[in-house]
């Protein structure tokens, strides 16, 4: 499925400037979520093969080009991997900061609870010390 806001590559005719292109592709990346990236990667990797075919049947783009885009790819790719890696690794240590934090609500809870108690019982002792004066 084609995200809605990925455009089409261009023919296998037309000229264009791919480091541009990658560079304004990784650009676009930085703004997304991780789910996002790798879609977005996955598709443009297909659409690139396709055209790249495209290209080569018309015998337009030389081999070293080619590998130049593919080392190109794998670069994002790495990134993209990096990036996933990261976010995971934040992602568990923001688990265990709410884990955390919970166990420290439930404290703070419970000894609100006893401090009222404990309040609660002091003021009726203060209430009763008065009723016995009078």
């Amino acid at each position: 499925m084609a995200d809605a806001g990925l455009l089409p590559l261009p023919g296998a005719s037309s000229r264009l400037d791919w480091s541009r292109l990658l560079e304004a592709d990784q650009v676009s990346l930085c703004s997304m979520s991780e789910a996002d990236q790798v879609q977005q990667a996955l598709e443009f990797s297909k659409q690139l093969m396709v055209t790249e075919s495209a290209t080569l049947q018309a015998g337009e783009v030389s081999p070293a080009l080619l590998t130049g885009k593919v080392s190109q790819l794998e670069q994002i790719l790495m990134q993209l991997q990096f990036d996933l890696r990261k976010e995971q690794q934040d992602k568990v240590e923001l688990q265990q900061q709410v884990q955390l934090l919970r166990r420290d609500n439930q404290r703070l809870h419970e000894e609100s609870r006893t401090a009222a108690n404990q309040l609660r019982r002091f003021t009726d002792w203060v209430l009763q010390s008065v009723d016995k004066r009078t």
